[in-house]
């Protein structure tokens, strides 16, 4: 991706001006330009540096708006001198250090002088325990909780009105003409004309029920012979339905959560211990971090996740029809998915799948159902317009978005997780795609001398950013990026192997240390 190729460039150019007589590279440290004002209103501003011991700042691709909050050793006492009230407007701006020397300030800075957020609680308030656990008088501390304006704003606000076009001109409508924002949009434009009664409900509900249902169709290869090959390579066939609305540091964002297409020239180190003190490989070297999700398959099957079920009733004709969907028949390459074509055990003892053959996890569609019901003509078809056949009661993409949506957002948002901590870097946005480097640990994977990796690391793939805290501790100005990051599988070259009868051994047995083949 173009963005993740700058902060790499960007990087280097910080790393080259450290290196430079004078100038000391500080990996870890967060650059104030600015002093953190509070505000009531449109009346008076007053700085609180001296008061803040720790700021964090988070944001989610779950999440509709920017929420944070800041740890306060307050000697002065503002609340009871009524200056801080839990309804304040904080004025912030930060950048890595380093961006200011090399020029980049104005790139890398989160800043929140434009567009300020909004204090809504006071929380924790109590005096400071002294060293031998007692209370002083000489200060208090407490926690401001502070979010995104438009996010109170939502809650003041409602809409009657009946609302035409794509759902991303809807959402786009929402933001402009009814929470009245001045932030950055990055919102992909969504396929189909709709109409949306909308019955008094608040902006961010609204967008919340547009998300879901929103859809995108995948662009074919002009002038060629095969209709079902896209311009860009895809996860799954047919359409994108991973839309996900969330705010950054930067703005609003409504986009497909995962683009196999981009790649991601930003790679992060995770495991190593750091033996340089170079700027740029000690920002993109983790420093910790932990397995939080590795595959729940029990979890999956009732999610939707391999497979499902649609039931459609039409309440004018009366008549019922039923959809499935199927995780290996929807991807778009085999070496994509999580979980094996293995036959599930016992399947012999049930009936063969549409092709004649053992059944695998996602021939099994009853684990989540979906029902629906609508009246008017049959929206949805089981004829399979590339063959023209009959595709029920399988079809090669499920006709309801929610099928596939189940599928799409579980594959790249939250079957594989990993959480990592890094020194901080202010660039970064929830919903950016990096590469992983991560340790190879064991003989299996070669880490011992003569020996070579059994398998490709598949954890050593693209990964999206799917939730960014920006963590700074003061008065020492220290800054680490706590991101939790899930596994999008498109990088892997190989597909997963799979054994036709459930429990038996392989003949070459070349997994087992130290024996060989056998």
């Amino acid at each position: 991706m173009a963005q993740e190729a700058t902060i790499v460039a960007d990087l280097q150019k910080i790393n080259d001006i450290s290196n430079k007589p004078g100038v000391q590279g500080q990996p870890g440290v967060a650059y104030f330009g600015s002093s953190i004002l509070l505000q009531h209103g449109e009346g008076y501003q007053y700085p609180i540096d001296n008061f803040i011991r720790q700021i964090q700042i988070q944001e989610n691709i779950y999440q509709e708006g920017i929420m944070g909050f800041l740890e306060m050793l307050d000697t002065y006492n503002l609340i009871r001198n009524g200056i801080i009230l839990g309804q304040e407007l904080l004025y912030l701006k930060f950048c890595s250090a380093g961006a200011e020397v090399a020029g980049l300030e104005k790139k890398w800075e989160i800043n929140f002088y434009k567009n300020p957020l909004q204090v809504y609680k006071v929380e924790d308030m109590k005096e400071r325990e002294t060293s031998e656990g007692t209370t002083a008088v000489s200060a208090i501390t407490y926690r401001l909780h502070f979010c995104s304006p438009e996010l109170l704003i939502s809650d003041r606000t409602r809409i009657s009105k009946t609302m035409q076009g794509t759902y991303s001109d809807m959402i786009t409508d929402v933001l402009t003409n009814h929470l009245k924002t001045k932030k950055k949009l990055d919102i992909e434009e969504t396929t189909d004309l709709k109409t949306m009664i909308v019955p008094n409900l608040h902006p961010m509900d609204i967008i919340k029920k547009i998300t879901p249902v929103a859809q995108k169709e995948v662009a074919m290869v002009a002038n060629n012979p095969h209709a079902d090959v896209p311009v860009s390579p895809t996860i799954f066939k047919g359409r994108l339905t991973d839309f996900q609305f969330w705010e950054t540091t930067r703005g609003y964002k409504f986009l497909p959560s995962i683009k196999p297409q981009e790649d991601a020239e930003l790679t992060l180190t995770i495991g190593t211990t750091l033996t340089t003190s170079a700027y740029k490989i000690a920002m993109i070297t983790a420093l910790s971090h932990e397995y939080l999700f590795h595959g729940d398959t029990f979890g999956a099957i009732k999610r939707g996740a391999w497979g499902s079920k649609q039931i459609q009733h039409n309440a004018y004709t009366k008549s019922v029809k039923s959809y499935q969907s199927n995780y290996h028949r929807s991807l778009a390459n085999k070496r994509f998915s999580h979980v094996s074509k293995t036959p599930v055990y016992k399947t012999a003892d049930f009936e063969k799948n549409r092709d004649k053959k053992n059944r695998m996890i996602s021939d099994w569609p009853e684990g989540r159902l979906h029902l629906h019901s609508f009246s008017g003509t049959q929206k949805n078809t089981s004829i399979n317009k590339t063959t023209n056949e009959a595709d029920t009661p399988w079809s090669t993409m499920p006709a309801e978005t929610s099928m596939q949506r189940s599928m799409q957002t579980i594959h790249s948002l939250e079957y594989d997780q990993l959480a990592v901590t890094l020194n901080g870097i202010s660039i970064l946005e929830t919903g950016m795609v990096v590469k992983l480097d991560l340790p190879d640990v064991g003989e299996g994977s070669g880490f011992f001398e003569g020996t070579q990796a059994k398998w490709e690391n598949r954890l050593d793939n693209l990964w999206i950013i799917t939730s960014l805290k920006h963590n700074i501790v003061l008065p020492q100005n220290t800054y680490t990026s706590e991101l939790i990051l899930t596994n999008t599988m498109t990088y892997a070259m190989k597909e997963l192997p799979f054994y036709e009868a459930p429990g038996t051994v392989p003949a070459a047995r070349s997994y087992v240390s130290g024996t060989g083949a056998q």
